[in-house]
């Protein structure tokens, strides 16, 4: 990955997209477990010391499943596998 053209990118589109990033298990895991702790939460079961907000524009609708109605889930980082990935050298390398 060219760090310059990266650093362009990001200033001139405000995101970056890094293809092929991480491995497809990984990025499975992650969302997996993402999906998981939304559904915990809807039932009421602590996800501590994550936890979920709702899409505000979604409230007055019953969502199929309850990742469907999930704007953010805050403190991620703090579990499992997402404190793996977040603490990664190849991804610090890069944000560094």
């Amino acid at each position: 990955m060219e760090i310059a053209q990266t650093v362009d990118d990001f200033a001139r589109d405000g995101f970056l997209v890094l293809r092929r990033f991480a491995p497809a298990d990984e990025a499975v895991e992650i969302l997996n477990e993402a999906v998981a702790l939304t559904r915990r939460a809807a039932t009421g079961a602590s996800i501590a010391p994550a936890f979920v907000q709702p899409e505000a524009n979604l409230a007055d609708r019953e969502p199929a499943q309850p990742e469907d109605a999930v704007a953010k889930i805050f403190r991620l980082h703090r579990l499992e596998p997402f404190r793996s990935f977040a603490t990664a050298s190849r991804l610090t390398d890069v944000v560094a």
